[in-house]
């Protein structure tokens, strides 16, 4: 059995699979001299970010029984085709849960503190306190989305006593959510915050899910933030509300068109803090998602189990 990594991964990292599973040839895609469409060829299991497999690499796989995504996004895989070899999917939903939550928490201090007004005068040689901080206390956070990211999100939203409304597929009770609510009352979540957070998965469903009339439902003080895919959002709908003042202001850290073009029009506007699709990084990546692999890959051999983070292409996550 040969697997094959076309992720980063140090020669360390892969010494230790090496000894953990002696009966495995594990493959560094870059320390190769045949190309890619040969080793796809010869693996049977292919650990990769699945930003940009296509479909004609995967029919070159003929052997592969396992794609193993090192993200938690799998919108950008050739679906039809995993669904119709029947290849297993798994992914690392869950590892990137604390430094999102982080990045959520450092947009939000960022406007109500009003660093991007201090921080000017700091370049200006300026000392001028005529200005209004406000507070995250008391506060209320719309999570939509509250898998394990949004369950974060809100478990450190509670430290800086919020109020926490969330929507999920199913308006199940969920540790650190006052209130939760389905897709289909998302409304009262959009009219009753003054966050808003996308964490919801790309699919049909979800797809410029926040489009005119949800930032028209929204309150003209809220600031709403997008870490979880572009596609959540109708870019021009986002252009209109910053432009129009529908809401106050917005972080977003992905985009339907990435990158952002240098001459696209939200560059242009004060009330957004844009970031390059980078909220989920943090030190040992790499490493914290070989564990997961690890664990699902001794259950793949030895049948003993159930593996974790498994994929269902059909539902989209």
């Amino acid at each position: 059995m040969k697997v094959l990594f076309s992720v980063p991964i140090r020669s360390e990292q892969v010494e230790c699979f090496r000894k953990e599973f002696p009966q495995i040839e594990f493959l560094v895609e870059r320390n190769q001299l045949k190309s890619r469409e040969e080793l796809l060829e010869e693996i049977d299991i292919w650990v990769d970010y699945g930003l940009e497999l296509t479909q004609e690499e995967l029919q070159r796989a003929k052997n592969l029984k396992w794609l193993m995504v090192y993200s938690a996004g799998v919108d950008k895989l050739p679906k039809e085709e995993i669904l119709k070899r029947n290849i297993f999917v798994t992914n690392v939903r869950g590892i990137h849960k604390h430094a999102i939550a982080e990045q959520v928490f450092g947009y939000m201090l960022y406007y109500v503190r009003k660093f991007d007004v201090t921080f000017q005068q700091q370049k200006n040689k300026e000392w001028n306190r005529n200005f209004k901080p406000q507070s995250l206390y008391g506060k209320t956070i719309g999570i939509l989305g509250v898998g394990a990211i949004g369950q974060e999100i809100a478990r450190k939203a509670k430290a800086f006593d919020m109020k926490v409304l969330g929507v999920r597929k199913t308006a199940k009770p969920t540790p650190y959510v006052d209130e939760i609510y389905s897709i289909e009352k998302m409304d009262r979540v959009l009219t009753s915050s003054d966050f808003i957070v996308t964490v919801f998965p790309n699919t049909p469903e979800t797809k410029h899910i926040i489009n005119k009339e949800a930032f028209s439902k929204m309150q003209e003080h809220v600031y709403f933030i997008n870490i979880a895919r572009g596609e959540i959002v109708d870019t021009q709908a986002l252009l209109w509300a910053l432009k129009k003042k529908k809401i106050a202001g917005a972080a977003i850290d992905v985009f339907e068109e990435e990158p952002l073009p240098k001459d696209h029009p939200l560059r242009s506007l004060e009330n957004i803090f844009i970031t390059p699709h980078s909220a989920g990084l943090f030190p040992d990546y790499i490493s914290r998602a070989n564990e997961i692999f690890k664990k699902n890959l001794w259950i793949f051999l030895t049948k003993m189990g159930e593996m974790t983070n498994i994929v269902d292409l059909k539902k989209g996550y």
